[in-house]
C-alpha cells in the first residue's frame, strides 16, 4: 500500500540473488509494472540478458485508492469494516477511489491475451507485484478471486506459469531458495 519507493538495500541483494538464479533462462522478453521497485527488479534481470525493459500499466498492483501511501495498520484503523472484508472476502471489496479485485483481474487477462499474441511459446519474465501475482494464480487454477488470499507471494519469489492455448497454468509459486543465506532481520 504505500507505493512505489526505491530498494533498500535487503531489497537490492533479494533482486541481485534473483537476477543470479535467472541468469541461465531463456528470456524473449522482460515486462514490469512502471513501479520503481518493480522496474529496479526488472532492468537487474533484463540486463543479465541484454533485454530492454517492457513497462506495462497493466502489471501495477490493485489500486488502494484513498488508501495508497498508507501503511496496512493505519488504514485498518480508519477503516475497521472494510478491512474485516478485505480480510474475510476479498473478492466483495472495491477500495474508495481504488480497484478491485475484479479490475485488477480484467487488467491482468489483458496483459495475458497482448503476450499470447507478441511472444507465442516463448519464456518471459513480469516484474508485477503481490495482488497480481495472487490473481494470476487464481485464473491458472480456475479460481474465483474469493481465494486471492490463498496464495501468499514472497519478494523476488518466482512464480511460474504456462500461457497455452488451453489458459493459463500453475507450475510452481513462491520459490525463494535462491535468497537463502540472506539476511533478513
Amino acid at each position: 500500500m504505500q507505493g512505489g519507493g526505491k530498494l533498500d538495500a535487503l531489497g537490492q541483494a533479494q533482486v541481485h540473488a534473483l537476477a543470479e538464479r535467472l541468469r541461465t533462462e531463456e528470456l524473449a522478453a522482460v515486462y514490469s509494472s512502471p513501479l520503481t521497485r518493480t522496474l529496479q527488479t526488472a532492468r537487474a534481470i533484463a540486463r543479465n540478458h541484454g533485454l530492454p525493459v517492457r513497462q506495462r500499466r497493466l502489471l501495477r498492483d490493485i489500486d488502494y485508492g484513498v488508501f495508497s501511501g498508507k501503511l496496512f495498520a493505519d488504514a485498518r484503523v480508519s477503516d475497521p469494516a472494510l478491512w474485516r472484508r478485505w480480510r474475510d472476502a476479498p473478492h466483495t471489496v472495491s477500495f474508495p477511489q481504488g480497484e478491485s479485485l475484479a479490475v485488477l483481474r480484467g487488467r491482468l487477462e489483458r496483459f495475458l491475451n497482448e503476450v499470447k499474441g507478441w511472444q507465442g511459446g516463448r519464456t518471459v519474465l513480469v516484474a508485477t507485484h503481490d495482488s497480481p501475482i495472487r490473481i494470476l494464480c487464481c485464473i491458472a487454477e480456475g479460481l474465483d478471486d474469493s481465494h486471492h488470499h490463498e496464495y501468499v507471494t514472497g519478494v523476488a519469489s518466482i512464480t511460474t506459469l504456462m500461457l497455452t492455448t488451453d489458459g493459463l497454468r500453475l507450475r510452481e509459486h513462491n520459490d525463494t531458495g535462491h535468497l537463502r543465506g540472506i539476511d533478513d532481520a
